[in-house]
């Protein structure tokens, strides 16, 4: 994780790209029997997204580590159908050698483009 960390700092300064776009999706329903099911859902947009710098591998390579682990990526009052940027925050660096060693993912909701 730590060479992921390394590519994100060092193309964040090179390249002013587009990130990877979302879609949100909120589905509420109760089931035949009687349950409440509530589920959120994240679509990417390839359209509206980086091609493929740097940074956005780095992104593709950590989110599953990140959906699969403790920490998932949080969204923050969730709308449906709004287009959110997965964006890296929370970085934390090594003491000794000053670089980045860990971070979280979040979902930051795009207001320019919503629809």
């Amino acid at each position: 994780m730590k060479n992921e960390l390394s590519k994100f700092k060092e193309s964040k300064k090179k390249n002013k790209c587009k990130g990877r776009i979302f879609r949100a999706h909120v589905n509420r329903y109760l089931t035949k029997k009687g349950g409440y099911v509530y589920q959120e859902k994240m679509t990417p947009l390839k359209r509206m997204s980086c091609k493929g710098c740097d940074r956005c591998v780095v992104f593709d390579e950590c989110l599953p580590d990140f959906v699969y682990g403790d920490n998932p990526p949080f969204i923050k009052n969730i709308k449906d159908r709004a287009l959110y940027e997965l964006k890296v925050v929370d970085i934390s660096y090594d003491w000794e050698t000053g670089n980045a060693d860990d971070f979280n993912l979040e979902f930051v909701e795009l207001k320019d483009f919503n629809t």
